[in-house]
């Protein structure tokens, strides 16, 4: 049977790469179980699944501009200015990029942008995009482009530290 959610997050979280290795197929079959209830509860895209998205709309665009970067590292780097600094699942995803092939990236922000704005969520000029706060508390905001080039400039800042 797949780990428990709370102990795959904590699983994560808590250990190094060579701990969430032996167990990567745990990960994947939870994983791949919480996503098909989500899409089953929520068929049509109305309601909790849209949290799914969360950092899809910059990482298709991030996909989009063929740096070599699996999917998985794209919506990655596209969670990284959409979850609070503060909040483990912060944590998380630094240690999943860390843990990538995230080697000599170049974004170029203004060709991500015109990327980003051919999203199906432009709604009156502004992208609807997911926060988390925690994971029980998401929320949608919309960004003009100088929030999003805010966003999209976090993001390069962190890829040229590593």
């Amino acid at each position: 049977d797949a780990l428990p959610i709370s102990t795959l997050f904590n699983l994560i979280k808590d250990n190094d790469s060579l701990s969430i290795k032996m167990h990567y197929q745990d990960i994947i079959s939870r994983s791949i179980d919480l996503k098909e209830k989500i899409v089953s509860y929520d068929f049509k895209d109305e309601g909790i699944r849209k949290y799914l998205n969360l950092g899809h709309t910059i990482g298709h665009a991030l996909e989009e501009m063929d740096l070599g970067l699996i999917h998985g590292e794209c919506v990655a780097l596209g969670m990284i200015p959409f979850v609070n600094k503060e909040y483990e699942l912060s944590k998380i995803i630094h240690k999943y990029i860390d843990f990538s092939f995230l080697k000599n990236v170049t974004i170029n922000e203004d060709l991500i942008l015109e990327k980003i704005k051919n999203d199906k969520k432009l709604i009156d000029g502004k992208i609807n995009f997911i926060y988390c706060e925690k994971i029980s508390d998401m929320k949608f905001i919309f960004l003009s482009d100088e929030e999003l080039r805010t966003k999209i400039r976090e993001i390069i800042y962190e890829i040229s530290i590593w």
